[in-house]
């Protein structure tokens, strides 16, 4: 049986063995930059993230507080969602873009909530509130994990200064952790004042009115994730030059290649979900519908910060409910198109917004 000094020897030499499969190049430029624009990658991400999920809790607590529930008149469906109008309980006629996909099922009436302070916002009493919000807090934890149990992680990184300063004593020009402490909290105070100042300088429905305030969101995560780096550092220095009254708990480590593995994974699943969306969007139609439908226009639509692809909006009425519907096109084929041309179309009988035209397009 092994003693405690015993076990963080071997857990010293992992940790050695992990460093010693990298060359040591000396410090550079280069990958200083690189790792400075990564973290400012990331804080933009986290930001963004963090944007996204304060207005979507914000709007699921205001629907699930405040809603009103009434009767509205689907008017026209542009893109798979409703165009609707209503009267709110003050008597003002609202018509505004129900939030969600339409089911063609649902017919001419449907039953939505809109938020007395601010009508023009409305979901379908049945509305699904996706979880998307939850990626944030899981791709926190996911960071955090990684972190923590990888051989350059920052767990082991403090085991190992906080070793070599026990076998070698303090460096001959120890650095003070405190000014990075200090650096650390005024970032980490910029993190959480932004939502703060949302919260109480502004009313529901000015937030809801209008995201433009949630864009002061943005330089939360790059002062999050600034906040951690410096911490981390100032935790670093500490470690090289505080007295080892006792050494640090030995943890399990991260198998070699764990972070490749993972990534291939997801990768790998990414490529699959992919294939299986395009195999759905292109297969036959089950119960076809044939109709004639109007060419409302031509458009470029940029998908996920991509390049603008060519669109044809058709519109055409189904079971005496209007649809416009945007049809990826050629561009060979734009030229032949005209606002009020007609084409021969295609749809699924329970879902008019999957249309497709019958001479390709």
């Amino acid at each position: 049986m092994e003693t405690a000094d015993q076990s963080v020897v071997r857990f010293t030499e992992r940790l050695m063995d992990g460093r010693s499969r990298r060359p040591s190049r000396g410090l550079s430029w280069p990958p200083v930059l690189l790792a400075g624009f990564t973290a400012m990658l990331v804080g933009a991400v986290l930001g963004g993230l963090a944007a996204y999920s304060f207005d979507h809790v914000l709007r699921r607590a205001a629907f699930t507080h405040d809603a009103v529930r009434t009767e509205a008149t689907v008017l026209t469906v542009v893109d798979g969602r409703a165009h609707v109008g209503f009267r709110a309980e003050d008597g003002e006629e609202m018509i505004t873009d129900l939030a969600g996909p339409y089911a063609h099922a649902d017919g001419h009436e449907v039953e939505v909530l809109y938020l007395p302070y601010a009508p023009q916002h409305a979901v379908g009493v049945d509305h699904e509130w996706r979880p998307w919000v939850l990626l944030l807090p899981l791709g926190l934890v996911s960071c955090w994990v990684v972190l923590a149990h990888h051989r350059l992680g920052v767990r082991a990184e403090w085991f190992f200064l906080r070793v070599r300063r026990h076998a070698k004593g303090p460096p001959d020009r120890p650095r003070r952790a405190r000014p990075l402490v200090v650096l650390g909290g005024v970032l980490a105070v910029g993190a959480v004042a932004p939502p703060v100042w949302l919260l109480t300088a502004h009313d529901r429905a000015a937030l809801l009115a209008d995201s433009v305030p949630q864009l002061v969101l943005l330089p939360s995560g790059a002062c999050a994730v600034g906040a951690v780096v410096v911490l981390v550092r100032a935790a670093y220095r500490y470690a090289r030059v505080a007295p080892v009254r006792r050494f640090p708990r030995v943890f399990p480590l991260l198998p070699y290649g764990a972070g490749r593995t993972v990534v291939g994974a997801l990768l790998l699943v990414s490529v699959v979900a992919f294939g299986f969306r395009y195999v759905a969007a292109h297969q036959d139609l089950e119960d076809p519908v044939a109709a004639t439908a109007e060419v409302v226009g031509t458009e470029c639509r940029s998908e996920s910060r991509g390049p603008c692809r060519p669109y044809v909006v058709l519109g055409y009425e189904a079971d005496g409910i209007a649809y416009e519907t945007g049809v990826r096109a050629r561009t060979e084929r734009l030229r032949d198109l005209a606002a009020g041309d007609t084409l021969e179309v295609r749809w699924e009988a329970d879902d008019p917004v999957d249309v497709r035209a019958v001479e390709g397009l």
